[in-house]
């Protein structure tokens, strides 16, 4: 099958402009491929000059505090992403001198990086012969030569793995990938794929068999579950009351409101119950907005209620606070469901 050298071919000729490839510098190709895992590259360009400028190279962000680094990062979700990021400058930066991995082996011991992020830094920095595979290689290997198992089972991604090593193109092994991923986003689309337009589309088995709507299977999907909050927005002469969340999940270390209740919807009260730390008058709270919020794994429900209050308890329902200022919110690295209430919102708390 002729797969390797229209692939390249199409590659050099439509080849996405992106910053991160104008040089072979592995820090920048490591901050690309961290900030676009479970992003597009069209949400991630924004961040990715954001971090470059305010951290030009990795003993920068080395110096940088996990607060700093998150409030960057506010808006691309999966927070996990930028707290491993820090740690790797940080190792990267103090155990090895700054001197980046140059192999996808000792890549992947980095703390937030898989399989996948150390092959295409390997290949693309350093020109090692790996394939780098994510969903977009998955779906154009798969498709191009009709594998028909499960991709997100062991066999058939056991399947994509070999044969994507087994014509990935030596010489050029970070271009091959890159190659494939840009198929895989610009032409071979998860839907109303462009086959038409295919460098390869004569020699693909799923367009032949008319399968491109059915490859690559899946047979998994993550199931989700519902989550009801309700949030007690607290003020006391112009400070509001935030907690900073420290258990381990996808908001570890980002700031909120205080929660209330976690609940089903079939017997959440219509009003939240008043924590005993709170001095308050017979006031009812305000129920300012309900936003729902959806994460890979989690619909979100979230209702927001405002209560002006007469004290300043360090602690709320057994979670610690600060009374931060109005002016001084936007300095606090937030959940994106928190950025769209207050965008919203702020105004009531003039």
């Amino acid at each position: 099958m002729n797969f390797t050298s229209p692939l390249l071919n199409w590659y050099d000729a439509h080849s996405r402009n992106l910053p991160w490839r104008e040089q072979k510098d592995p820090y920048k190709i490591w901050l690309s491929e961290i900030i676009l895992q479970q992003t597009r590259v069209e949400q991630g360009m924004a961040y990715y000059y954001a971090f470059v400028e305010r951290y030009p190279g990795i003993r920068q962000m080395a110096d940088a505090t996990e607060d700093e680094v998150l409030k960057l990062w506010q808006g691309l979700g999966y927070y996990s992403r930028a707290r491993n990021m820090l740690h790797t400058a940080q190792f990267v930066t103090r155990q090895l001198n700054g001197s980046f991995p140059s192999t996808a082996k000792e890549i992947q011991k980095l703390k937030g990086i898989g399989p996948y992020t150390a092959a295409a830094i390997a290949s693309i920095a350093f020109n090692e012969p790996i394939a780098a595979v994510d969903g977009n290689v998955l779906r154009v290997i798969s498709r191009f030569f009709g594998i028909q198992d499960p991709v997100d089972k062991p066999d058939g991604r056991s399947q994509v793995d070999t044969l994507a090593n087994e014509y990935l193109n030596r010489l050029r092994p970070g271009d091959f990938n890159q190659a494939i991923m840009d198929l895989g986003s610009q032409v071979c689309k998860p839907r109303n794929p462009l086959c038409s337009s295919c460098p390869i589309q004569k020699d693909c088995m799923a367009n032949a068999l008319g399968l491109t709507d059915k490859i690559p299977m899946k047979q998994g999907k993550t199931k989700v579950s519902e989550w009801h909050l309700d949030y007690l927005v607290l003020t006391n002469k112009g400070h509001i009351a935030m907690k900073q969340r420290t258990r381990q999940g996808v908001w570890k270390n980002l700031w909120d409101f205080p929660e209330t209740n976690i609940s089903s919807p079939t017997v959440r009260d219509e009003f939240p119950e008043i924590p005993s730390e709170i001095s308050h008058s017979t006031q009812i709270p305000e129920l300012l907005a309900t936003f729902s919020h959806k994460l890979s794994h989690r619909d979100i429900t979230a209702r927001f209620f405002l209560l002006h209050i007469s004290n300043t308890p360090d602690t709320i329902n057994g979670q610690n606070v600060i009374w931060t200022p109005k002016k001084r919110f936007g300095e606090l690295a937030v959940p994106i469901l928190i950025e769209k209430f207050w965008s919203k919102h702020q105004q009531n708390f003039d």
